[in-house]
Order: C-alpha cells, then sequence, then structure tokens
C-alpha cells in the first residue's frame, strides 16, 4: 500500500538500538555509521538499476534506544554530508529527517540552520 499510496519504493532496515535484558535497549554507538549505510545501500541499488532519489530517515534510536535527538540530529546531517562529500556521483538527491513530534521537528530546523549553505537536507 506504500508503493501505490505514497510512491514508496523501498524500505530499508538499520539496527539503530541495542537491547540486554534487564537493563532495555539503547542507542547503538555509531549512528553516523547508520546513516552513511542506508545512502551506501541506496546508491548500490541505484548501481543496479533502481531510481532511488529521495530518503527519509527518523532520528535513528532516539524512541525507545533513548538517544538524545539534538546530538543524534547534528551526526546524522555531519554523517549525510560527509557521504556525499566522498561519494559525490550518488545519485541520492534528498534526504528527508524525519519528526514525530513538534520538538524533533524544532530540533532538526535548528541543526539544519548550521548548514544553511547546502541543499538536500530538509526537516519531513
Amino acid at each position: 500500500m506504500l508503493a501505490g499510496d505514497n510512491g514508496v519504493k523501498r524500505i530499508l532496515h538499520v539496527a539503530s538500538v541495542d537491547g540486554s535484558p534487564g537493563t532495555g535497549y539503547r542507542q547503538v554507538s555509531d549512528i553516523g555509521g547508520c546513516m552513511r549505510n542506508v545512502l551506501a545501500e541506496l546508491d548500490r541499488l541505484n548501481a543496479g538499476g533502481d531510481r532511488l532519489r529521495t530518503v527519509v530517515m527518523p532520528l535513528l534510536g532516539t524512541s525507545n534506544g533513548g538517544g538524545d535527538p539534538e546530538r543524534t540530529a547534528q551526526i546524522m546531517v555531519e554523517a549525510a554530508l560527509d557521504y556525499f562529500r566522498t561519494h559525490p556521483a550518488s545519485r541520492i538527491r534528498t534526504v528527508h529527517l524525519l519528526a514525530f513530534t513538534d520538538l524533533e521537528e524544532r530540533i532538526i530546523r535548528l541543526v539544519l540552520t548550521d548548514h544553511r549553505d547546502i541543499s538536500g537536507l530538509e526537516p519531513g
């Protein structure tokens, strides 16, 4: 239904939390690596013939994982910028950071204002 109603072509999963009995879940230590891995997988799929130009990413590990949303947004933006600097031929054109709450949206907008000189990274 996501494909027909919203034009979704793929759903990629990345493990952004670790879980342990008795201690619950916590955000993984390499959220930037998670972001870069998703972008790399999209480029791999594009090299195989897909036409994936836009990605929507939640703030990884901030819900059940308890990660700090501001720190996470900053890491994810920096990781995306780093990925595109090192992969200038990437076919990905837009990265949306998905905000589930008004607070997350404000945080994402704040982080992105530090990067006003870029385009393609947007709060969603």
